[in-house]
């Protein structure tokens, strides 16, 4: 009898252990299958953000690229001004320079100091090289241009100012004066 009492005993406390852990068992599945379905759901969601995050991608992407272009474009219009400019400017200094030269010249002339260019009139496709003479007061015994020796400069006057082409652009470069 007390085997039987042992063993019903026994068996009583198997199946409650065993109830408990089907119990168990249960709960677990059932949270698995809840976390699953959680996980299915950010997974889905996180998709759908990727592929919103893809397409606005590939618009930036285009957008960038068209920037780029009239960014090129632009840069380009700007080289080609900056490259006018720069060669009116340069003419224009070149002409300054010129005038200052000139102007040194004729001042040095009208001194007495220095030679003379004698601008020969120009023909049409014609260009000549000015010829220099000397002053009859500086060097008498070295003139060169037959001159008969009476005037300071051999009679003649001096160059008119060189006229410049009007600058490109807005910038106007003014003359300066000479002393």
């Amino acid at each position: 009898m007390a085997l039987s009492v042992y063993q019903e005993y026994l068996a009583k406390s198997l199946t409650d252990k065993y109830n408990n852990l089907g119990t168990q068992v249960d709960k677990i599945i059932h949270d698995a299958n809840t976390e699953i379905t959680t996980l299915n759901q950010k997974l889905c969601s996180l998709q759908i953000e990727r592929e919103k995050l893809q397409s606005e991608n590939t618009n930036l992407v285009q957008a960038f690229r068209e920037k780029t272009r009239k960014h090129q474009q632009t840069q380009e219009l700007y080289d080609r001004l900056k490259r006018k400019e720069m060669a009116a400017a340069t003419q224009s200094a070149a002409f300054e320079s010129v005038d200052d030269v000139l102007g040194n010249v004729v001042g040095r002339i009208d001194h007495g100091r220095a030679p003379q260019p004698s601008f020969l009139s120009r023909q049409q496709g014609q260009e000549e090289a000015p010829q220099y003479h000397y002053d009859a007061n500086q060097d008498p015994g070295h003139r060169r241009d037959g001159g008969n020796g009476s005037g300071g400069n051999g009679g003649m006057m001096p160059p008119p100012p060189l006229r410049r082409p009007p600058a490109f652009g807005s910038h106007v470069f003014s003359k300066r004066p000479h002393s």
